[in-house]
């Protein structure tokens, strides 16, 4: 049974490790803004976050549906159903071979990503509940998933937070489960009549989890607090290529119902929130947060991450569901579900998306590097067909900003900068090219949308940033369609990483200088992109947060200012350790229970008293 791919991707040498990288030895070290100095006043930032959790606007009354004996959740229509190599037809479910791994930036061993619909899941009351799956016409192999929780993914990597797989192959069960407590999965196997057709059913009584293969027990395990929450999510497919089956029943018992996020009204927007304060500051700045589609569907209420998300900001970033191993996982595959599930609430809230993102080195799946070692010259053509598939579907049409290329310039190593193009799958087929092919295929497709490059590592003066500034200028020297540059302000390493304002506003004003001399009267565009801020220090982290949001609110190009994740709990400076334990991270200004930490006071009182200049 093919579980988990042996070959490892061929990573460039010079391939980007890891954005979270410290720029050692490049950025200037600067001021840790403890104080921020604000229309003439200074206001201290103490240390430590707030422990109570303030409350959000109420949402509109929501009327949920009953509990009963019996849901069937196949017969909830397609605004329930969207997952992908899913297809449902005539209250069945097609499944199929997706092929979706996850390959981090440091090249490791890839991780399958199986399927999961997010559009909606069962909820029970009571510590007792089971889920009938009826399979039909298995080929190869099929398998279905029960997820406690959606899986947590972190750029880039997945941590299972409490999942049962079975996979059903000739006449064998294999089976994974995850606690959530750790990424390793305990796993088994139970011998099962061979057949075409299987009903597998997963019930939960009290503290056990017992699996039935056409009514005869399989295997039992702990089911330790794994669906403690009272919720169910569903996942199928294949694990080998070329398969698939058929689900004709998806049935839950006990005390259960459906919950849709479709039905879910949109919750209110915070009338002192970030958005509200940067609107009234009479600038067209959008504060934003790059989003994960699992916590978005989950709405868990210890972690208020949906809430947060639509009643503080103004612009969602797609943070890893546009991604090309995400969204184009083989060859003749694309999985635009989770894109579209944060396109459809963005949309359903007010709130603007930026696409992320088209040409990167990274984040590329295995079959991508089996072409280019096969048939390089086939390269330029895939690239070109992904930008225009992925720009041209119906999702996307409202979505008005995307970023065509994302951190071109090499990774920053110790004492190197990085001040040259990165030598990834991309260059290695087309050189400096693939850039501006990427920008004019994307404006072939999208005249309307505004095409950004977004690089990191390039805030404070230093030859990386004159790097930068020097690529830019050459695509408007030879009229390659970029409206601007998205700068993303991680700050990993006080001392190396800190960003003085007066250095972000320099570069700001530089980028706009640099378009007007091209005819873009405006000036390029300014997205802070991904700003995160690690450390412990919570006074540090709002001076950062806040003192540059200042410059943000006050130069007329900076149009975006986003945060890379909502809260703690989804950010991507959490580390999966190798013996599969999760560190949770400490970039953001919301906590892992969504509680606000000082800088986000920090920014409000700016957007309260800066004013953007004309």
């Amino acid at each position: 049974m093919e579980k988990f791919p042996e070959e490892v991707p061929e990573k460039s040498p010079d391939a980007h490790p890891d954005n979270r990288l410290s720029r050692r030895g490049i950025l200037g070290a600067g001021a840790a803004f403890t104080a921020l100095v604000v229309a003439g006043g200074a206001f201290a930032l103490l240390r430590g976050g707030n422990n109570e959790k303030p409350p959000l606007p109420p949402s509109p009354e929501y009327k949920e549906k009953p509990f009963g004996p019996e849901v069937n959740m196949l017969a909830q229509g397609e605004t329930a159903w969207n997952m992908p190599g899913a297809k449902l037809v005539n209250n069945e479910l097609q499944v199929r071979h997706v092929g979706r791994e996850i390959v981090e930036q440091d090249g490791t061993e890839p991780e399958a990503n199986t399927p999961i619909n997010l559009f909606s899941h069962v909820e029970f009351q009571g510590d007792d509940v089971e889920v009938t799956t009826k399979l039909a016409d298995i080929r190869e192999s099929a398998s279905v998933q029960f997820y406690g929780r959606p899986p947590a993914i972190y750029d880039e990597n997945r941590f299972n937070q409490g999942a049962l797989r079975l996979t059903v192959e000739d006449d064998t069960l294999y089976y994974d489960f995850w606690n959530g407590k750790n990424n390793q999965p305990k796993t088994g196997e139970a011998q099962i009549p061979a057949a075409s057709d299987a009903e597998i059913t997963m019930s939960k009584r009290g503290d056990m989890i017992t699996v039935l293969v056409d009514g005869q027990e399989a295997f039992s395990v702990p089911e330790e607090g794994t669906f403690n929450k009272g919720k169910i999510w569903f996942g199928a497919d294949s694990e080998n290529p070329g398969g698939s089956a058929r689900v004709t029943e998806l049935k839950a018992r006990g005390r259960v119902r459906v919950h849709t996020l479709a039905d879910l009204p949109p919750t209110p927007k915070d009338p002192d929130g970030l958005q509200a304060l940067a609107t009234k500051s009479g600038s067209n700045l959008r504060i934003g947060a790059a989003i994960s589609p699992g916590p978005l569907a989950e709405s868990d209420r210890e972690e208020r991450y949906r809430e947060i998300a639509e009643s503080q900001f103004g612009v969602w970033t797609t943070e890893n569901a546009l991604k090309f191993q995400f969204v184009h996982p083989t060859p003749d595959t694309y999985c635009f579900e989770e894109a579209e599930l944060i396109i459809k609430r963005a949309e359903a809230c007010g709130i603007d998306v930026h696409a992320h993102a088209l040409d990167f080195g990274d984040s590329l799946p295995k079959w991508l590097y089996k072409l280019a070692r096969k048939d390089p010259a086939a390269i330029p053509g895939v690239l070109e067909d992904h930008i225009r598939t992925v720009l041209s579907h119906p999702a996307l049409k409202h979505v008005k900003s995307v970023d065509v290329v994302n951190e071109p310039l090499a990774a920053i190593e110790d004492d190197d900068p990085g001040a040259r193009l990165q030598n990834h799958l991309w260059h290695k087929a087309m050189g400096p090219a693939h850039i501006d092919r990427a920008f004019h295929t994307a404006k072939q497709v999208r005249p309307d949308m505004k095409l950004f490059l977004n690089e990191n590592g390039c805030e404070t003066p230093g030859p990386r940033q004159d790097f930068l500034l020097q690529t830019v200028e050459g695509l408007l020297q030879r009229g390659v369609p970029i409206d601007g540059v998205g700068l993303q302000f991680h700050v990993y390493d006080r001392k190396f990483d800190t960003v003085d304002p007066k250095h972000f506003r320099d570069i700001v004003q530089k980028l706009r200088v640099l378009g007007q001399k091209y005819g873009k009267p405006a000036g390029l565009l300014v997205r802070v992109s991904e700003i995160d801020v690690e450390g412990h220090d919570s006074a540090y982290q709002a001076g950062q947060f806040a003192g540059n949001l200042k410059v943000a609110v006050e130069e007329p190009n900076v149009i975006d200012y986003s945060q890379w994740g909502v809260t703690e709990a989804y950010g991507s400076t959490t580390t999966i350790h190798e013996d599969g334990s999760r560190e949770i991270g400490d970039g953001l200004p919301y906590d892992t229970q969504g509680r606000p930490l000082k800088a986000i006071e920090a920014m409000k009182r700016v957007l309260r008293m800066t004013k953007r200049r004309r």
